[in-house]
């Protein structure tokens, strides 16, 4: 599943989540690692194209190694375009300004994503 979060930290805040149930990111195989790498184009396409290939860091979050979070937990990756300049408010306060909302965000890729 593809996902613009709630609360995103920055326009396009991107999540890349499994269906089923995992942990652990390091489990993924077969059909499940090709649809999250037919995603993982997707998004990186959609960036490239629509967004003008902005910087971005993605993150892959996977449950904790020493501790059994198996039923809690579930892993996905985050990527995060650098679109806009964090300022004095931002730094200030640490609380992020968000200038587009998720359903915005979600709006305009499902849009152009049709044409892909």
């Amino acid at each position: 599943v593809v996902l613009e979060p709630f609360a995103s930290r920055n326009p396009f805040e991107t999540w890349i989540i499994p269906k089923r149930h995992n942990p652990d990111f390091e489990d993924i195989a077969g059909q499940e690692l090709e649809s999250f790498s037919h995603c993982l184009k997707i998004v990186g396409d959609f960036f490239y194209t629509e967004l003008n290939n902005p910087p971005f860091n993605y993150y892959i979050h996977s449950a904790p190694v020493l501790i059994d979070a198996s039923k809690y937990f579930h892993w996905h990756l985050e990527f995060l375009p650098k679109l806009t300049i964090r300022a004095g408010f931002e730094i200030g306060t640490g609380v992020n300004i968000n200038i587009a909302t998720p359903e915005e965000a979600s709006d305009f890729m499902r849009k152009k994503l049709s044409s892909f």
